[in-house]
């Protein structure tokens, strides 16, 4: 997959040099500029096409696996090298980092693509921005209002970002890009000289308002939540085309570290460690563990749920959060069952706060009797995806939230939902 994903981006980045190189020639009439777009573009596939060689080393893959998920430990790359026990195997297995891998591969290919789709509207475009009455050596007559807007107010395009608040992030600036790629809800001011007054724009063909003062023109923007096409025409008949490439706040990745597996106990005592990984691509709100406690047995249930650790983040990145559970003060009887996860919110304030959480363990405490049999339990299933929420933990977490749906707002409930 990876050697694929790189050999396209190669064929991707070379095709939208080759195709802007094109309209650049088309547009100053310089024939020769394709020839040099074309060598270049070829070369530039040839020097991306190279990345896909290490692609082939299974090593070199699972290495660059490791490198963004530390938890695996170099099992792993070990795995990959030469046989190993079980134990080795099941540790390589114990986080689902293909799904992370996937994204990240495709991920890549974004950019490549917009710009092709970019290099391609050039081509389709075709402008013509070399002088023909120089020489075909007849005057050009030039009306007063284009006498007065005279200054080429598509010259030099000049895009400032302002991500939302709550990323912490700076405000960028970019001149003549073809493309924007910012946080959905991100404030784009574009700007060049001149008065906007021989201007149009449009985003997706919806008219947007240009405002000049001081002799530069404006124009204000919000980064939408799917892709756009911005298209500004001056009136001399010169257009510019600007895509609108949004980035979406992921919800938290959580990975519950320990317990590493379901348990069954004859007594509930001492105490366990609760130790989870927390990621988030923008930044953490807050975090914590959570707890139920089911009792009975056939159809006749109780449960106690709690939360522990609740941690405010202030906007981390990565975090590890761990708790010492005293099982004493949870006084578990024979037959209870006590499940755990942790959960995780990012402090996205735009499209509302996207939630992560962990698969979940369980801790069983056996009931009497139960060591005097010669039954044996079922060996714990193998399915790499990990265990998920049991039936009694969903319907506990529902009757939660529907307590706390009034003090919610409606981005907050769907998202829990």
């Amino acid at each position: 997959m990876l050697t694929t994903v790189l050999v396209l981006r190669a064929l991707l980045i070379g095709a939208s040099i080759a195709a802007a190189g094109w309209a650049l020639a088309h547009a100053l009439s310089r024939p020769a500029l394709v020839v040099a777009a074309a060598a270049l573009a070829v070369g530039t596939s040839v020097m991306q096409a190279r990345r896909a060689i290490a692609a082939r080393s299974l090593e070199r893959v699972a290495l660059w696996i490791e490198e963004r998920n530390p938890s695996l430990r170099y099992a792993l790359v070990t795995a990959a090298s030469a046989p190993v026990d079980p134990d080795v195997e099941r540790l390589a297995l114990h986080v689902p980092w293909w799904k992370d891998a996937r994204e990240r591969a495709t991920r890549t290919l974004l950019a490549p693509c917009l710009a092709a789709l970019a290099a391609a509207a050039l081509v389709v475009w075709h402008p013509t921005l070399g002088d023909t009455t120089a020489r075909t050596g007849t005057a050009s007559r030039v009306s007063a209002p284009e006498k007065a807007g005279a200054a080429d107010p598509l010259a030099v395009v000049r895009v400032v970002i302002t991500p939302p608040r709550y990323s912490r992030r700076a405000a960028t600036s970019l001149v003549d890009p073809t493309s924007v790629e910012a946080l959905v809800g991100s404030t784009l001011a574009v700007h060049g000289s001149g008065d906007g007054a021989f201007l149009n724009a449009l985003l997706d063909s919806a008219p947007r308002a240009i405002a000049t003062r001081g002799g530069r023109w404006t124009l204000a923007l919000v980064m939408p939540a799917r892709p756009a096409l911005l298209r500004l025409r001056a009136r001399s008949g010169r257009e510019r085309l600007l895509v609108l490439a949004p980035v979406v706040d992921a919800p938290p990745a959580v990975t519950l570290l320990l317990p590493v597996r379901d348990t069954v106990v004859r007594a509930a005592t001492g105490s366990i460690v609760l130790r989870a990984v927390l990621h988030d691509d923008v930044g953490l709100r807050d975090a914590a563990f959570e707890i139920i406690v089911s009792t009975g047995q056939e159809e006749n249930f109780t449960f106690r749920a709690a939360t522990l650790a609740r941690t405010e983040l202030e906007g981390l990145g990565d975090r590890t959060l761990e708790v010492r559970l005293p099982l004493d003060s949870l006084a578990l009887k024979p037959g209870d069952v006590l499940q755990m996860r942790a959960v995780a919110r990012d402090a996205n304030d735009v499209t509302g706060s996207g939630l992560g959480s962990s698969e979940t363990r369980a801790l069983r405490v056996a009931r009497a009797g139960e060591y005097d049999s010669v039954a044996v339990d079922g060996a714990p299933s193998t399915d790499p995806e990990g265990p998920v929420l049991s039936q009694r933990m969903l319907i506990t977490l529902a009757e939660t939230l529907e307590r706390r749906r009034p003090r919610l707002v409606r981005a907050e409930l769907l998202a829990e939902s």
